[in-house]
C-alpha cells in the first residue's frame, strides 16, 4: 500500500531536476593545440529520495580541449529509468583569428602572487590555475556588470615583474562601441581600485593596447573623457576642468563657470541670443517671433477647417434642391446601381438636382430625385438617385 501511495504521489514519474547547469561556454587560446577548460559540474537530484546515477561525457574538470566546438553532457537517471539532460558546448578559438576591433587588449600587474618560471610554460599545472582563475574572476564581473556585447576574457600569458604581469585579451560578441569599450575599462578599473577579483588583488595602473601601438594608462579621464573642446586634467585621482584651463571653451560671450558635481566646466550663454553646451548655436528666431509664426499656423489651421465647414454644407443644399422641369430616361442611360449619366455638350446647367421619371416606369408618375455632379472638362453629368 506504501508503495501504490508513492506511485500515486509521482515518486516513480517525476524525471531528476539538474542545477547549475552551464550555458554554452567560449574560451580563448594562443596556442594551436587546444587549451584548458572549466565549468561547474552541476548537480542532480531526484524527488524520490533515492541515489542518482550520472553519466558524463567529461569526467575531470578542467579539460584539455581542441580548437573548436565541443558538446558536454551530463545524463541522470533515477531507480525508475527516468532521465533528464544537461547539455552545453564549449567553443575553444584562436584569440588570433578574431577581429581587432572585436577585441580589448590589456595589461594588468597580479600584486598578491610571485612569479616562478613556470607560468612561461601554458601546459604547467601553475600556468593553468592561474589562468582559470583570473578569467573567471573577470567574466563573473562583467556578467554581472552586463557590459552588453561582452563574450569572454583570455589570458595569452604571464610575466616577470614586480610580481606577476599578464595580458589579458576581452573579446566581444561584435564590435563594441566607444562608449562600451569605455564602460567595460571603467568598471575594471573602478574594481581594482577598492577590492580583490575572485581573490586576486591586481595594481591599479591598467594599460590598453591601443591599434596605433600605443598603450596608455587607464585614467578617469580616461574612461570618461572630457566634452570636446575642453580641457582636462588628474588631480588628487579626480579628473576635473576648471576655467582657468577652458578660457576659450565658452563661445559667442558665454561665462564659464565651475559645475561641482560633474567636476567639470559648464556655461550661461546670453539670453535669447545663442544657446548649446558652448553657446555655440545662434537662437535666430526671437520668442516674439515664435509667438507670431505659432499664431499664423492657428489662424491657417481655423481658416482651413472653416473651409471644409462651408463646402460640405453647400454640398449638401445642392443635392437637395429641386426643379419642375421633367426629363424621362431610356433604360440604358441607367445602371443596376439607379445611377445616371447624361452628356451636356454646350448646355449651361445652373442646377443640382433634376426631377427624372424612371426609364422602367413610363405609366409611373412619380418622380425620383437625382444629383448632378458635373465634369467641366469632359462635359459629363452624372444623375445619382437621392431617394433609394
Amino acid at each position: 500500500m506504501a508503495q501504490r501511495n508513492q506511485l500515486l504521489k509521482g515518486y516513480y514519474y517525476e524525471k531528476p531536476v539538474f542545477s547549475n547547469c552551464p550555458s554554452d561556454l567560449f574560451y580563448g587560446t594562443v596556442v594551436e593545440n587546444g587549451r584548458y577548460a572549466e565549468w561547474i559540474v552541476p548537480t542532480a537530484t531526484d524527488n524520490s529520495g533515492n541515489n542518482i546515477s550520472v553519466v558524463e561525457s567529461h569526467k575531470q574538470v578542467p579539460v584539455l580541449l581542441p580548437v573548436g566546438n565541443t558538446d558536454v553532457t551530463y545524463t541522470a537517471v533515477d531507480p525508475s529509468l527516468n532521465t533528464q539532460l544537461c547539455e552545453f558546448t564549449v567553443t575553444i578559438y584562436q584569440l588570433e583569428d578574431i577581429p581587432m576591433d572585436e577585441k580589448l587588449i590589456i595589461n594588468m600587474l597580479i600584486l598578491n602572487d610571485d612569479y616562478s618560471p613556470e607560468l612561461e610554460d601554458p601546459n604547467s599545472t601553475r600556468f593553468i590555475a592561474l589562468m582559470l582563475r583570473v578569467e573567471s574572476g573577470l567574466n563573473s564581473l562583467f556578467a554581472a556588470s552586463k557590459i552588453e556585447n561582452y563574450k569572454t576574457s583570455a589570458v595569452t600569458d604571464f610575466g616577470p615583474s614586480n610580481s606577476i604581469a599578464t595580458n589579458v585579451t576581452i573579446v566581444y560578441s561584435e564590435p563594441p562601441e566607444e562608449r562600451e569599450r569605455l564602460d567595460t575599462l571603467n568598471i575594471l578599473y573602478s574594481t581594482v581600485r577598492t577590492q580583490a577579483i575572485d581573490g586576486i588583488v591586481y595594481d591599479r595602473d591598467i594599460y590598453v593596447n591601443e591599434e596605433d601601438g600605443s598603450t596608455p594608462m587607464v585614467t578617469w579621464c580616461y574612461v570618461k573623457p572630457c566634452l570636446e573642446g575642453m580641457n582636462c586634467k588628474l588631480l588628487d585621482d579626480r579628473c576635473i576642468a576648471t576655467c582657468s584651463n577652458n578660457q576659450d571653451y565658452c563661445l559667442n560671450d558665454g561665462i564659464c563657470y565651475y559645475h561641482s558635481e560633474t567636476q567639470l566646466v559648464k556655461c550661461n550663454c546670453p539670453s535669447d541670443t545663442y544657446y548649446g553646451i558652448r553657446c555655440q548655436v545662434e537662437d535666430l528666431v526671437s520668442d516674439a517671433q515664435m509667438v507670431a509664426i505659432l499664431a499664423s499656423i492657428v489662424w491657417l489651421g481655423i481658416f482651413i477647417f472653416s473651409g471644409f465647414i462651408l463646402c460640405v454644407v453647400n454640398s449638401k443644399k445642392c443635392c437637395t434642391k429641386k426643379i419642375s422641369r421633367t426629363e424621362k430616361l431610356p433604360d440604358e442611360f441607367f445602371d443596376s446601381d439607379s445611377n445616371a449619366t447624361l452628356e451636356f455638350n454646350g448646355v449651361d446647367v445652373n442646377v443640382s438636382n433634376i426631377e427624372l421619371q424612371d426609364g422602367n416606369h413610363n405609366n409611373d408618375p412619380e418622380n425620383h430625385g437625382f444629383c448632378l455632379r458635373q465634369d467641366s472638362s469632359y462635359g459629363n453629368a452624372e444623375f445619382e438617385n437621392t431617394n433609394m
